[in-house]
């Protein structure tokens, strides 16, 4: 039966979402109010305000019969609904439902003590971790207020201003799925900001925007990923010798963007990533690291394990090292956990790590040739990789050898071109009101009045626009050189004969030596 005597509320040490909207009361206050674990009850304050809770039995003791029983309550709870610690409230069941939850409209509410957030302002990079988060919380409300962490200690925190429900009824409590829509209160949806998936299933392919003349290579990566991070039918119907642990060693000359992949593969993965290096095992206790790296990547499986410069980790004369990651590597199986490692050559690694239930695929990344070189520098420019920009064509054209990092180099030597062009033709500065950056298109708001004292420091070009001249000069001044050509690699040149200036004699020549005698050998 139920009693409408009130209920004092006490703090609940909880500080996330999960089973925040929880009220617990002693086994002698739930029969009071005819509640059983798990029901929906409406709880009104005396201060007039209200809202809704799923009943909870409270684990610690509340005393015997209290003249005021004591209604604890999570901080989240009680902001939600306008409680204050101390306050009287009366709780009653309810006969509403949990509603499903078809969109979340949030307003960011980061305090400045949080820190800096300036990479985290790229709402995009926060989209993932906020459906996941709400998705497994058993219940949310208007008006509730989570933090959110993301990795290198950026925290942001996010309050609950709209909940739009599948059916008319309203102001219960509600959950959310995979199909809730996230939306910002300025209106930008961070449901619709683009994130590839691997196969619809929820993990989050890798990311090539901002990479150049990997896609081949991208590609595979994300089908290895598919294969081991989403347990489907697929891998059901696999026999049980085989398996999907398939973990990949990407190998490439310096400079041809290794740590550019194991950097955004840890950025844009939705699941745990576990990164280990040299400079995190301790002498003496080489095998205690390695250990608890790959048996936390099992406890939170499905995750990843990135491992750059392996050659310093597990080289043939580094022997205990390769033997402890071997041998965690082999209990690998059957897990959904992928090992991705980074080195220069696979000859620098110890070949124990090469073989089954080790690193059995291998990508390599290559030089970069023309088509490749044209998507770096226009990358490396701000413009799309397959943008048509006749400077990067020609400089694409130029650069056989460059490597992603000497293509790097060559653009800041461009740039650099770029803003001497513009200081010897002043009259091309203009009254500004922002500083403009021309590789990423960010602008700051920093004010200029086109003087002559303040040029240097505020004034900024109409049209900074990096051209074929810029490449040209940073090309013939030899700063900066193809490293790639320590070694030997083809690529067909796209030179005709129309390009050599008086070469039909000689074209004859080779027509007669070589083209006639397989054309017409009866000749």
């Amino acid at each position: 039966m139920s009693d409408d005597a009130p209920f004092v509320v006490r703090p609940l040490p909880s500080s996330t979402l999960d089973g925040a909207f929880r009220v617990h009361l002693s086994p002698d206050g739930l029969d009071k109010v005819g509640l059983k674990i798990g029901d929906l009850c409406q709880i009104t304050g005396d201060n007039g305000g209200s809202g809704f809770a799923i009943a909870w039995r409270a684990m610690d003791k509340m005393g015997n019969n209290p003249k005021l029983r004591p209604a604890k309550m999570s901080d989240i709870l009680r902001n939600a609904s306008g409680f204050k610690e101390g306050s009287h409230v009366t709780i009653a069941r309810s006969t509403a439902k949990v509603q499903h939850a078809v969109k979340v409209t949030l307003t960011d509410v980061t305090p400045s003590e949080y820190g800096s957030t300036t990479d985290a302002e790229n709402y995009g990079r926060w989209r993932m971790k906020c459906a996941n988060l709400l998705a497994d919380a058993e219940a949310v409300a208007i008006g509730t207020t989570f933090d959110v962490t993301a990795k290198k200690g950026l925290r942001k925190r996010f309050y609950i201003d709209h909940i739009e429900p599948v059916g008319t009824q309203a102001g219960t409590l509600y959950f959310c799925d995979d199909e809730t829509g996230i939306v910002f209160s300025d209106g930008a949806p961070i449901a619709e900001t683009p994130v590839t998936t691997v196969n619809g299933e929820g993990f989050p392919a890798l990311d090539v925007t901002g990479i150049g003349g990997l896609v081949d290579q991208v590609k595979e990566l994300n089908m290895r990923l598919d294969r081991v991070l989403n347990k489907t039918q697929r891998n059901d119907k696999l026999p049980k010798t085989v398996s999907t642990n398939r973990h990949v060693l990407i190998h490439g000359y310096e400079g041809t963007g290794k740590s550019l992949l194991l950097d955004r593969l840890e950025q844009t993965s939705a699941c745990k990533v576990y990164r280990l290096q040299k400079a995190d095992l301790v002498t003496g206790k080489i095998q205690s690291p390695i250990q608890s790296t790959f048996r936390e990547a099992i406890a939170t499986q499905p995750s990843i394990v990135i491992m750059d410069d392996l050659d310093e980790l597990a080289s043939p004369e580094n022997k205990v090292y390769a033997n402890s990651i071997g041998r965690e590597m082999n209990k690998l199986r059957g897990h959904s956990i992928m090992v991705v490692a980074a080195t220069r050559a696979p000859v620098n690694i110890d070949s124990k790590l090469t073989g089954p239930g080790s690193f059995s695929r291998q990508i390599e990344l290559p030089i970069p040739n023309a088509s490749g070189r044209k998507q770096i520098l226009n990358v490396l420019l701000g413009k799309p990789a397959e943008a048509d920009d006749p400077a990067t064509t020609m400089a694409s054209l130029r650069t056989h050898g460059f490597t992603g990092k000497d293509l790097g180099l060559l653009v800041e030597a461009a740039v650099d071109n770029a803003f001497v062009r513009l200081e010897d033709n002043p009259q091309d500065w203009i009254k500004v009101h922002a500083r403009v950056s021309m590789l990423n298109g960010e602008s700051s708001h920093e004010q200029g009045d086109g003087s002559a004292d303040s040029q240097a420091s505020t004034a900024v070009e109409s049209d900074l626009t990096v051209t074929e001249p810029d490449f040209e000069i940073a090309l013939s001044s030899g700063a900066v050189r193809p490293t790639a050509l320590r070694e030997i690699f083809l690529e067909t040149p796209k030179v005709r004969w129309s390009d050599i200036g008086g070469s039909e004699s000689q074209k004859q020549r080779f027509d007669e030596i070589i083209g006639w005698p397989l054309h017409h050998p009866e000749m």
